[in-house]
């Protein structure tokens, strides 16, 4: 089973659990401890003010089952430095610019991004448990460390301007042994009160500025090899390509030839524009639209994988099942609402 949850929705099961005499909400000075409503899920998520500028968020939870959360996002939201520690998070953010329209973020890597003005779907896999450690910076508290934009990723450049951030999500790779052992400092801080935000305020600091070390080491080491405009439109238009092939997708150097790309350019524009490979990419979407097929019509299992392209229902039942944790045969039954067997 699977389900979405709204904002104003989850709003109403807060209330609701708090009715039934559960602790949803805990305060201690600044700090707030988040209980999930039991219906939903467990765990915990803990959220610290360190000053005006800084919150640190520490989740540590489960969802009964498979769930989306829909969050909308205002204009000036703040830079977030995010640290996956467990569980993959597949996210969905239609029809905005700036950023891919689904990506996923996964267990040990880390990732920078400021979402202004998103609608964003979030889904958890159930009874699969999720811990992140992330920090949101105010742009006003990020900008009173820069001085000229120089050796700023071009995303921040715009803060030493004064103006507001565009839009971004910038994957940066694994999470390094250094910022491993960061993040346990912060999640086993010895201190309290004053010298506690203190603490994790210059943890969180040098992470920051760890994140920020591997992004220009990452530009460093593309800056041969950057994208002209003409090739990211040929990257777009590989998209296209992949996206109405779905059921026989073209091989890499057949779409290299193609939209006129050798498939070096192919791979690293993939890379940049959608943050996955030109496989991973062409495999979520063909899963995507498997989940569309299994929900909206009345398929077989084999038949579902031929439509998106797979000639062994045994690997897109693993394939599909890897990415959404559970089979398309219990997904199926789900939607008709019928408990799976």
């Amino acid at each position: 089973m699977r389900t979405t949850i709204r904002e104003t929705e989850l709003q109403t099961l807060f209330a609701e659990a708090q009715q039934n005499g559960e602790s949803i909400f805990q305060h201690k000075g600044s700090d707030l401890l988040i209980c999930p409503p039991s219906q939903v899920g467990s765990g915990q998520h803990h959220l610290i003010t360190l000053r005006d500028g800084i919150v640190l968020k520490i989740a540590d939870g489960r969802f009964h089952q498979t769930t989306t959360i829909e969050s909308h996002r205002g204009p000036d939201e703040p830079l977030v430095s995010k640290f996956c520690l467990s569980s993959r998070f597949q996210v969905q953010t239609p029809r905005v610019s700036g950023i891919p329209e689904d990506y996923t973020e996964s267990a040990g890597h880390h990732y920078l991004f400021s979402l202004s003005d998103v609608v964003e779907f979030e889904t958890f896999q159930g009874e699969e448990r999720f811990q992140v450690v992330a920090f949101e910076w105010s742009q006003d508290y990020v900008r009173s460390f820069i001085s000229a934009a120089d050796g700023l990723p071009q995303p921040l450049q715009k803060l030493s301007d004064h103006q507001t951030l565009k839009r971004f999500h910038q994957p940066l790779g694994k999470m390094t042994p250094a910022m491993a052992q960061i993040i346990q400092q912060v999640l086993g801080c010895p201190y309290q009160g004053m010298v506690k935000k203190m603490y994790l305020e210059s943890k969180a600091l040098e992470l920051l500025t760890l994140q920020l070390t591997a992004w220009s080491e990452n530009q460093h080491q593309t800056k041969i090899s950057q994208l002209l405009p003409d090739d990211l439109e040929r990257i777009q238009q590989a998209s296209h390509v992949l996206n109405q092939n779905l059921n026989a997708p073209p091989s890499l150097m057949g779409l290299a030839r193609q939209v006129g790309l050798n498939d070096y350019k192919l791979k690293l524009g993939f890379r940049q524009m959608f943050g996955t490979t030109v496989f991973g990419y062409s495999q979520a979407k063909r899963l995507q639209y498997a989940r569309q097929l299994l929900a909206a019509q009345d398929l077989s299992i084999p038949g579902v994988a031929q439509s998106v392209g797979y000639a062994s229902p045994t690997s897109f039942t693993a394939a599909f099942k890897r990415r959404f944790g559970l089979s398309p045969k219990a997904y199926q039954m789900a939607c008709r609402g019928k408990n799976p067997v």
